[in-house]
């Protein structure tokens, strides 16, 4: 949890923290170890080896998201056309107190929209979490 979400002065998550993999893999190697004696020991001890093998596999699936999969050159390019198209609209739109509240409100919600799939593209960063 301190890995994710830091409570520390030190606010940086580290994800891809190798003592957090060796920790589960000594987990995992602990119960490997048991002795179960009975049946209900041995299924306890599979359902635990499960546990810990999902939350290696969590980790992992966490250590990939954690890097940005939208190239700052399409973002780039996406911004860049959008600004020409409501550059154009702007300058072939007649003058009037309508169209300049249209284009405002649709400005603002592609800008917003563009802000929320950069959000949504880091999960441990931003305005959403």
């Amino acid at each position: 949890m301190e890995d994710l979400f830091p409570t520390g002065a030190d606010k940086r998550r580290n994800v891809d923290d190798p003592a957090s993999d060796a920790v589960l893999d000594d987990v995992q190697d602990r119960i490997l170890a048991l002795r179960p004696g009975d049946d209900r020991q041995r299924w306890l001890a599979a359902q635990a080896l499960q546990l810990a093998s999902h939350l290696s596999e969590t980790r992992s699936l966490l250590v990939q998201q954690n890097v940005s999969s939208l190239p700052l050159p399409f973002v780039g390019a996406v911004v860049l056309w959008l600004t020409v198209v409501f550059a154009s609209f702007g300058l072939f739109a007649p003058r009037n107190t309508t169209t300049i509240v249209a284009l405002f409100f649709c400005a603002f919600a592609v800008s917003a929209a563009i802000k929320l799939v950069l959000d949504l593209d880091t999960p441990f960063e931003g305005g959403i979490h």
